[in-house]
């Protein structure tokens, strides 16, 4: 979406600026052969009902590296989004890519919102401390997070294999790929349920993340894959949908020079 997962406003430009995800990464980040296809899973974005937007999302499953047991995922979010509100309009693009595995945890995102464009980058350190930076308008800032200040990352909520780490505590603070910065949300397990996803029943685990800019729902498969999701944005109700259940999991192939993280760009 090119507002994305976690973007939310209560009505407020700063607000949603500050929480709008578009996320970009740079064409092809490693040099991957497929061999078996990816877990690709697209969604219609509605706002009440009206149509404004999609998202792809693409899950690559690595073998682990060699003297390592758990595997990696690469993850892949392309999202755009056009609104027409009254006196406003909003268009975004956002693309981003992200390394989750033994070795570590790191992201690229670059996000157009109108004419404005921003990137981030970003990398979990060894102590458990956040690195960032990111470029806007021309200006090149970076800054960190503390051991603890990070729970989550907005795009772990994508990871079949990390997405519970929501539910390790009553409130959650997650890291947006799309701004580089943390919100604290309020976590709620809303168990087991049944719902209708592409025409199919399905069972999901439903788990609510409730923050000052608004509530956010998020239904998950029994593999771990989040097959629909909601949240509040601009007084309204944005909606993702997805479009078909994806394929089962299965190993991406991979060269040796991918070594478990996403390439960071010189900004």
């Amino acid at each position: 979406m090119t507002i994305s997962l976690y973007a939310f406003s209560r009505g407020t430009l700063p607000l949603m600026r500050k929480m709008l995800h578009l996320l970009v990464v740079l064409g092809s980040l490693f040099s991957v052969s497929a061999w078996g296809s990816d877990q690709v899973l697209r969604y219609s974005l509605d706002l009440e009902g009206v149509p404004v937007g999609e998202r792809q999302v693409e899950i690559r499953y690595l073998p682990p590296p060699e003297g390592e047991l758990d595997q990696a995922r690469m993850i892949r979010s392309t999202m755009s989004l056009e609104i027409n509100l009254d006196r406003h309009s909003y268009r975004m693009i956002s693309r981003v890519s992200a390394m989750h595995g033994p070795s570590g945890t790191n992201f690229v995102t670059s996000v157009q919102e109108n004419e404005a464009i921003r990137e981030i980058q970003a990398r979990a350190e060894r102590d458990g401390a956040w690195s960032v930076s990111g470029l806007e308008n021309g200006e090149r800032t970076g800054w960190s997070f503390r051991r603890g200040e990070v729970g989550v990352t907005s795009m772990e909520m994508l990871d079949p294999e990390r997405y519970r780490r929501l539910l390790d505590g009553p409130t959650a603070p997650m890291l947006v790929a799309e701004t580089g910065q943390v919100m604290l949300g309020q976590i709620q397990d809303m168990g087991e349920t049944q719902m209708q996803i592409a025409g199919q029943q399905v069972n999901v685990h439903r788990i609510g993340w409730v923050s000052e800019a608004g509530a956010m729902e998020l239904n998950y498969s029994e593999n771990g894959l989040l097959l629909d999701y909601s949240l509040d944005f601009l007084g309204k109700r944005l909606h993702a949908r997805l479009e078909q259940l994806p394929n089962e999991r299965s190993w991406g192939g991979f060269e040796s020079s991918v070594l478990g993280e996403v390439q960071e760009e010189e900004l």
